[in-house]
Formats: structure tokens, sequence, C-alpha cells
């Protein structure tokens, strides 16, 4: 028995189409897939640099608002010792012009009484000077009868060549009587003129004493004060302490803006650098005024524990108050005339320009800022205080001291 094959057809859905891939196809795909890796690390790349800019502009704001509030700080500490040095001048004027009015009342009380000296020594030399000579004490005549002595033949000696040189001249101008009687009527106009011209001189100086416009400026004062030091060359112990200021004034005001140039390499070299890893930097989106704030807040928290430790033992010392008509002044009265003062006045000025520096921030609505700002200025205000409190008891220290040797001193003649 025979059986006839059967031919099975297969449907559609069991047939696959296979094509052929040559070696040119797989090197095409193979490019391909190189090209897509290529543009993919292409734009991730820029991407990088995209960032590593954006954070170096960043940066580089961050650096100008830290270099624009440090500058801030140079100038209101600036303005802070320039008033000082106002109200130190006026002062000087001020204590210039008390003098020169003691002066003036002086000049005025010797020229009140010289008017009259000045006639009769014209009416009379020689009387006058024996009347000088007869008014000196009694105790100076028994302790330098030489003096007397040799004034006396001083005298005699001026009354004997005056009278020589009259006979002489008379005899030599017997012949000219006209010529002389002349020369004598001019000789007297002469001492007439020149003795109102001294009434006058001496009118316009009392006058020029006596008007209150005509005080002296304070340009004046300062040529008149360059006048006597050079003419003088003396060191007043006022002159001697405002130099002393003025020094540690120069000293306690350093450029704040420490080396800016620094930063800008530092902010090149990080855009020439080449990252480590390919993934792309994320740094914080922080305002640069918010980050410049808390970065100088941070700064003058430091500076603030480092004048504390720096100047701690100054409160050990004593200090020295000056004294002024013969009573002790007051105690913000304090000059740098001694070591222990200027150290002193030096820790005061630092902590004054620890607050300058807090002034200048603004925390503009940020609570951090607004408390640490706040926890800043009352450890610099009980600083401050502490100064006070200290300088308020060597002051009581040193007036109990001096007004005990004063009542020493009045009490030692009575014993």
């Amino acid at each position: 028995m025979y059986f006839n094959p059967v031919y099975i057809r297969p449907t559609a859905n069991h047939m696959h189409n296979y094509s052929s891939l040559c070696l040119d196809d797989y090197t095409q795909l193979h490019h391909l897939l190189q090209q897509a890796q290529f543009e993919k690390e292409a734009a991730m790349y820029e991407e990088q640099q995209r960032r590593r800019i954006q954070r170096a502009l960043f940066n580089l704001e961050v650096l100008t608002e830290l270099q624009r509030r440090r500058e801030q700080e140079e100038r209101a500490i600036r303005a802070y010792y320039e008033r000082k040095e106002r109200e130190r001048k006026e002062r000087e004027r001020q204590e210039w012009l008390r003098r020169q009015q003691y002066l003036a009342a002086l000049q005025e009380d010797f020229f009140n009484h010289r008017p009259t000296t000045y006639s009769k020594y014209h009416e009379d030399p020689f009387t006058h000077q024996q009347m000088t000579f007869a008014t000196v004490p009694q105790g100076y005549e028994d302790d330098d009868e030489e003096d007397e002595d040799r004034s006396e033949q001083l005298a005699d000696l001026v009354k004997l060549i005056f009278g020589a040189q009259s006979e002489q001249a008379k005899h030599e101008n017997e012949p000219q009587n006209e010529e002389v009687e002349d020369e004598e009527v001019e000789d007297e106009d002469k001492d007439e003129d020149e003795e109102f011209e001294y009434e006058e001189h001496e009118e316009k100086e009392r006058a020029s004493i006596l008007k209150p416009s005509d005080a002296p400026t304070n340009d004046d004062y300062m040529d008149i004060q360059e006048t006597h030091q050079e003419q003088e060359n003396i060191e007043t112990p006022m002159n001697t302490t405002m130099v002393d200021i003025d020094e540690s004034m120069d000293e306690d005001l350093p450029s704040l803006v420490e080396h800016p140039t620094e930063d800008i390499k530092s902010l090149v070299n990080e855009l020439l650098e080449t990252p480590e890893n390919n993934e792309a930097s994320v740094f914080p989106e922080e305002n640069p005024v918010k980050l410049a704030k808390y970065e100088a807040l941070g700064r003058i928290e430091q500076e603030l524990k480092d004048i504390r430790q720096k100047h701690e033992h100054i409160l050990h010392n004593t200090l020295d108050f000056p004294v002024s008509d013969g009573r002790l002044s007051s105690p913000d009265s304090l000059v740098a005339t001694t070591a222990n003062n200027r150290q002193f006045l030096g820790y005061e000025d630092e902590i004054m320009k620890i607050l300058l520096k807090l002034d200048t921030i603004e925390s503009d609505g940020d609570e951090d800022i607004r408390i640490e700002r706040k926890n800043l200025v009352k450890q610099a205000e009980m600083m401050l205080e502490t100064l006070d409190e200290y300088r308020q008891r060597e002051w009581e220290r040193v007036s109990s001291g001096s007004s005990s040797e004063d009542e020493f001193i009045d009490i030692e003649p009575l014993l």
C-alpha cells in the first residue's frame, strides 16, 4: 500500500525574511554608533564647560562683592579717624585761642602802663634812669651793693660823655648859631612825630587785641606754631602726645583689601584645570551678596577673638591721666602719653573698627545674618563697657591718690 506525500505550505506568520548583511554594513553601523557616542560626549563636555564658566562668573561676583565690602569697611574706618583728627585739631585751636586771649590780657595790662613810662623817659632820660635805680628794693640793695655802685658809675659816665659832647658841639658850632637853632627845631619836630607814631602804633595794637573779629584763624595758628617750633625747637607734652597718636593711627590703619590678585589667579587656575570626573559639576545657587556677608561676619568674628587674646593683658596695667590747672582731668581725656595709655587706646580703637565694619553689614531680611550680626555687636559693646569700667576705676584710683597728696601738702605747713 502506498501513500502519497502531503505538502503543507507555510503561512505568512511562520515565514521570516532574513536579509543578508555584508561587512560594509557592519562597518557603517559601528561608525554610526561611534558618532552617536561622540555627540553625546561632546554635549556633556559643552554642558560641563558652560557650568564651569557659570561657576567662574559666580565666583567672580562673590569676589567683587567681597572687594566692595572691604573697601566700604576701609572708607568707614578712614572717615572715623578723619573725624577724630578734625576734633583733635579743633581742640588744639581752642586751646591756642585760650592762650592767646590770656596773652592779650597780659599785653593789654602792660600797654596800659607803658605810655606813661615812655613819656616820662622822653622828658628826662637821666632822671628816669636815676629813678629806675632808686626803685630797687632794700633787700637787693643790701645784697647787690657792687651792682649798684657800678650802675651809679655808669650813670655818671653817661652824663660825663653827654656833657663833654655838648661842650664840644657848643665850641664847634658857635659860628653857626642860626643853623643850630634850625636843627634843634627839626629835632623837636622829629621827636614829636616819633612820639605821635608810637602812640598811634600802641592804639593799633590795643585795638587789634581787643577786637573780637580779628581772632586768629587755623591757618595763622599753624604758621605761628611752625615758626615757634623752628625757633625754639622745644617738644611740648601736647606735641609729643599728638605725634604718638598720629603714629598709632598710622599703624592701626592697614589696608583692608589683602592681595586681591591672588583670588583672581586662583579663579583663572580653576578655569584652566580639567575636572577629573566627566559628570557635570554642581555648585550652590546662592546670592553673591549673601555669601559675601557670611564671609564678612566670619572674618569679623575671628578678628574679634584675635583682638581679645592680643590685648587682654592691658586690663592689668595702670593708666596715667593728664592734670590741668592743678586738677585731674576727666576720664575721657586720656591721651597716649605713656606706653600703657597707647595700648589701652589702641585696644579701644580696634573694637571701634570692628563696630564700624559691622555697621556696613545689613541683614536685608535674612534672619541668620541679623542674629549673627547682633551677637557680634553685643560682644564688641560688652568689651567696650569693660574698658570704660576699667578706665573709670583707674581714674578714681589716681584722683584719690592726688587728693590725698593735696591734703598732705595742706596739713604739712601746719605741722
